[in-house]
């Protein structure tokens, strides 16, 4: 795959500066373009690096839903083949033409439901997220029709519910062994991250300090 066909787009703040250090150098293996996507008042404000502030700092809100918006925005106007939605805290060690998303989709390790008493979409998506440009296209039209505050502007739900309404056709990483996740990858969750990689893992969500970073990096 071809550095310069890849858009990456990072949600990041100020405050993860030191984590933003780290996985830079995994998001500008796999692209040539690296956007990081952050709030007005906790930029990282990192030299010669291209940086898009929207909104108030928060992790949930309407505010982290406008900052999506404009993911998709950037996205969906990309001339090239892909785009890699990420999170401060998420890389991938290796992109393969397998993880490819369907026409028009994603790839992302997704997730049922497991709040529908508070939640509305039937799945939520969990970064990172490889997607089709014009997918990115459909999910803008799809969040202009949703409230602002669209499930309490939590992103990954945000996005799970904009994907449902638009029929974004998804192919599940986690389900090919690709993702290991967790809000935050801890100690305890050592040894199944080693036993994911050994499996094949190299899609993570969840890495915020060094060891857990290495042990993740190893292939």
């Amino acid at each position: 795959m071809n550095r310069s066909d890849l858009l990456t787009i990072v949600m990041a703040h100020g405050d993860a500066f030191e984590t933003v250090y780290r996985h830079s150098p995994f998001w500008h293996a796999l692209s040539s373009t690296v956007i990081f996507v952050t709030p007005e008042d906790n930029r990282l404000n990192i030299p010669g690096t291209l940086e898009v502030s929207v909104g108030k700092r928060g992790h949930d809100g309407p505010a982290s839903n406008a900052r999506v918006r404009k993911c998709f925005e950037i996205g969906a106007s990309w001339p090239g083949k892909l785009v890699s939605l990420q999170e401060y805290d998420t890389i991938c060690t290796r992109l393969t033409a397998a993880m490819l998303p369907p026409k028009g989709g994603v790839t992302a390790h997704h997730r049922k439901n497991n709040k529908p008493e508070k939640y509305t979409s039937p799945r939520y998506l969990w970064f990172p997220e490889l997607w089709d440009p014009a997918g990115m296209l459909l999910m803008q039209h799809a969040m202009g029709e949703l409230p602002e505050d669209a499930e309490y502007g939590v992103s990954d739900r945000y996005i799970g519910l904009a994907a449902h309404l638009a029929g974004i056709p998804v192919k599940n990483a986690h389900k090919h062994g690709w993702s290991y996740s967790q809000n935050t990858i801890k100690p305890e969750h050592h040894r199944d991250l080693q036993h994911a990689v050994a499996g094949g893992a190299c899609w993570f969500h969840g890495i915020k300090d060094e060891a857990t970073l290495r042990l993740a990096a190893v292939r």
